[in-house]
């Protein structure tokens, strides 16, 4: 016999998860919108985030009953998750974990495919993102492949729009994917050596003219003053275009910064804007190679972001230096873009699921003298939260399965189905390979309060060099021991780690732990990030 399951009004799960949050509403407003179960139909399941904990934990501990030989108790992991006080799933785990409703995935974030320089290779980047958005991630790509505008095509165009076009067209995509509950989310990247990073026009920068850039009074929005060297709007390009409010407004946008270009700047020197920008590993003719003062350049920069509070900057030689990921790219690991916040560098296809700790939850008497932090304790469950994250690997990868089986058995034909169909192969592919999982915190401000630490002080440096040090040393304390007994990660090849910056800090702080994990690998390929916690945190 069929047992229905229980349903709640919007008023019911309101009232209840309202006297969970002790009266905060717009916390149970945020839960109920964005977290609670729901069934196809849009009825609530939940009515307030015990439940949800409850569904999650189970979900973990079947997991651990089949990988573990000393598995954790379902009632272990509620305890660490209710309230929300130690351990906190973020996002689509939140969601989708035990969510068999839906079929989405329990990652947060992705990077796509670059497009290629072609119209067809744009559009299957352009689809990539709509489906990505539809089973509700994140995701980045890198403009980097994309020809400069005005250089030759050979089509009845004749010459080529330029990047600026084609991230309206993904901006737009985002915008038009629905998320319920949640906002899709884009990174266009570009390196700082393509000539329509930033543009130069000598004449414009020896007289320049006043702009005023209308803001819509209607949205609230100032008009921006600036110069003609700065904004050009028959001329675009990908560091000024958001000085108009009304372009890009599905994308967040970061330049890559190299060595090359910064040392220009420091020295009041030229550097190269080229096309393709790896023309000279490839041995090939550029189609594009001028030199541009760089500190002109900087300036423009300096001056969008000003106005704008975009592009965000990456330094993008020290990303790759100090990721130990990058160790792998012959596997195709080699970083090539963010996802959105950018707090996660990935390869192409690469995706990954966030956890944090509460760090307030670690504060022995707040806000009294005798106020301390429990390192002991945010050791402890940072390895349980590693090892939670690894679980939550195995539950993404059935996840994923689901996606590919319900593409297969979709109605619509092979040819239509065919690219999307790829794309999920390619992304469990390198989530089986690398297992890479996003360990992060919560409230590291609220405990500088508790323990009457001032922001910027010596002392709070020193706290937060000691709270990330720790969670990382047990991190990847759990990830070897899980190496040990389960096997590391399938790529894992310490001839390429050895010499991996990142592990030869981690040699400097704990040397027995590098010789552990030389001997017995990791669980993990990358293990920890620091992401945005806006709505989890509310």
């Amino acid at each position: 016999m069929n047992t229905k399951i229980k349903t709640y009004s919007f008023e019911e799960a309101s009232k209840t998860s309202t006297e969970y949050f002790k009266g905060d509403d717009l916390a149970s407003k945020v839960f109920i919108d964005k977290y609670a179960l729901k069934n196809n139909e849009g009825e609530l399941l939940e009515d307030s985030p015990v439940k949800m904990h409850h569904r999650i934990a189970s979900e973990f501990a079947r997991i651990e009953k089949k990988k573990f030989k000393n598995p954790m108790l379902e009632s272990e992991i509620f305890d660490l998750l209710e309230n929300f006080k130690y351990v906190v799933p973020q996002g689509s785990p939140m969601f989708g974990i035990g969510n068999n409703y839906q079929t989405i995935s329990l990652s947060n974030c992705y990077v796509v495919e670059s497009p290629s320089d072609s119209i067809g290779g744009i559009l299957k980047t352009d689809q990539q993102l709509a489906q990505i958005c539809k089973r509700r991630g994140g995701t980045g790509a890198s403009m980097d492949n994309l020809r400069p505008s005005g250089t030759p095509t050979k089509n009845s165009s004749r010459t080529s729009t330029g990047v600026p076009a084609f991230m309206e067209r993904f901006s737009n995509t985002i915008r038009e994917i629905g998320q319920s509950g949640r906002r899709g989310a884009l990174m266009e990247t570009i390196s700082i050596h393509h000539p329509d990073s930033v543009k130069i026009d000598e004449e414009q920068w020896k007289s320049p003219t006043k702009i005023t850039i209308k803001g819509n009074k209607e949205k609230g929005e100032r008009d921006i003053e600036t110069d003609s060297r700065f904004y050009d709007e028959t001329n675009p390009d990908f560091c000024s275009i958001k000085l108009n409010r009304s372009k890009v407004t599905g994308a967040n946008i970061s330049i890559k910064l190299t060595d090359e270009f910064l040392n220009a700047v420091k020295n009041g020197t030229q550097f190269e804007q080229r096309f393709p920008i790896d023309y000279k590993e490839k041995n090939i003719k550029p189609l594009v190679s001028k030199m541009v003062d760089a500190r002109k350049v900087w300036k423009k920069i300096i001056h969008c972001a000003w106005q704008s509070a975009e592009p965000g900057l990456l330094f993008w030689d020290l990303i790759v230096k100090y990721n130990s990921v990058d160790c792998y790219s012959k596997f195709g690991f080699g970083t090539e873009s963010t996802n959105p916040c950018s707090e996660l560098p990935l390869c192409i296809f690469d995706s990954c699921r966030l956890l944090i700790q509460n760090l307030y939850s670690y504060v022995k008497n707040p806000f009294q003298k005798n106020a301390e932090f429990d390192f002991d304790l945010f050791h402890k469950h940072a390895k349980i939260s590693q090892r939670l994250m690894d679980d939550l690997i195995d539950l993404e990868i059935e996840k994923i399965d689901a996606i590919i089986s319900k593409i297969k058995n979709d109605p619509e034909s092979t040819e239509v189905k065919a690219e999307e169909l790829s794309m999920w192969k390619n992304i469990k592919e390198k989530c089986v390979s690398g297992r890479r999982t996003g360990l992060g915190i919560t409230a590291e401000g609220d405990v500088f309060a508790a323990l009457n630490v001032k922001y910027g002080s010596p002392a709070s440096i020193a706290l937060v060099d000691e709270i990330h040090k720790t969670q990382k040393l047990a991190s990847f304390e759990s990830s070897c021991e899980m190496a040990q007994e389960l096997g590391a990660f399938p790529i894992w090849d310490w001839e390429l780690e050895k010499n991996s910056e990142f592990l030869l800090a981690i040699k400097n702080e704990n040397e027995e732990l590098y010789n552990k994990i030389k001997k017995y690998g990791r669980r993990n390929i990358a293990n920890l990030t620091i992401a945005p916690a806006g709505s989890v945190s509310i």
